[in-house]
């Protein structure tokens, strides 16, 4: 049997056993073809788990997070955990993780490029804020790197390697 396939727009509610995602934002969002930034027509969707929100934001850029930000208010956007726009590069802005108030972040970069990006103006925010705890991801030398920092200046870290 073949299995349905299923277009998320936003707006749209998926409940998987109990885990709940919202899908805030798709490229039909975009409203231009040809899509000028190809990151921009990231799936972001709002994940619930029991108490704990994630927002998940994929590669969206400026121009996502421009609609994101016009379409809903800061306690929707609200969410306890966030994965870093675009790995921290370009993606997000300030004013939308500002909005999200993340406590926790997942960062999808090598732990090397991180003070790199702290020093970006989307990711100002990231400075600012005594309470975030930072949680690298790191595929690197056919393994994975956990760091989770008390603080986003690596103070306090715990290093996990997990070896294939």
């Amino acid at each position: 049997t073949e299995a349905e396939v299923i277009t998320p727009r936003a707006g749209d509610v998926y409940d998987f056993a109990g885990t709940v995602f919202e899908v805030l934002y798709t490229w039909e969002d975009l409203g231009e073809e040809p899509i000028p930034n190809i990151n921009d027509s990231s799936l972001v969707m709002r994940m619930t788990m029991g108490n704990y929100t994630v927002m998940w934001l994929g590669d969206a850029q400026k121009q996502a997070s421009k609609n994101i930000l016009e379409r809903y208010t800061p306690d929707q956007l609200k969410a306890d955990i966030m994965q870093v726009a675009h790995h921290g590069y370009t993606g997000g802005s300030d004013a939308l993780y500002r909005a999200i108030d993340p406590e926790i972040l997942l960062w999808p970069v090598p732990e090397f490029r991180y003070e790199e990006m702290l020093t970006l103006k989307a990711n100002a925010y990231f400075n600012e804020s005594e309470r975030l705890r930072v949680t690298f991801i790191s595929g690197l030398d056919d393994g994975a790197t956990i760091v989770t920092t008390g603080q986003t200046r690596l103070k306090n870290n715990i290093k996990v390697d997990i070896v294939k």
